[in-house]
């Protein structure tokens, strides 16, 4: 991790599949002592969704984040997925074996043409995006109506 690190320090715009910006180390830090700091405060005997093991490593944008898990035993250097309402399940795929293998495995979804449920094109500001196949369905909100309908902003 501390190679990629010192290599890109983040991703910017690219993203990995399905919707997921690598972290820059300050982003990284930032998220990672806020869900301590969640941790922290929880109620005895509240569910506990964040393990002081895992680091932050990637997020969707909807509250949703990728992992590095350092805790001992087999998730040792795996990626887990943390879901923003649980904790933190590591998928069976071999893509998130480990760091190394989850860009190789993006690269060969480039190469391939899809990525698990997922394929590769270019949105409409030329950066790569990933879309479910069907998913060629456009939906522009008016945004300016929602709210004078339902008060948002």
């Amino acid at each position: 991790m501390a190679a990629s690190l010192a290599r890109h320090d983040g991703l910017g715009e690219f993203l990995l599949p399905p919707l997921h910006r690598l972290h820059g180390t300050r982003l990284i830090v930032a998220e990672y002592r806020a869900y301590r700091r969640a941790e922290q405060e929880r109620s005895p005997g509240e569910h506990t969704w964040w393990d002081a093991r895992w680091t932050p490593l990637a997020d969707d944008g909807c509250g949703n984040s990728l992992f590095v898990s350092q805790a001992p035993g087999p998730s040792f250097g795996r990626i887990g997925d943390h879901a923003k309402d649980g904790g933190g399940p590591f998928s069976e795929d071999g893509a998130s074996a480990s760091l190394g293998a989850f860009p190789e495995s993006t690269a060969h979804g480039l190469h391939d043409g899809h990525w698990g449920e997922y394929e590769p094109y270019v949105d409409d500001d030329g950066f790569l995006d990933w879309r479910e196949p069907d998913a060629d369905i456009v939906v522009a909100w008016d945004m300016q109506e929602m709210n004078r309908r339902y008060g948002f902003g």
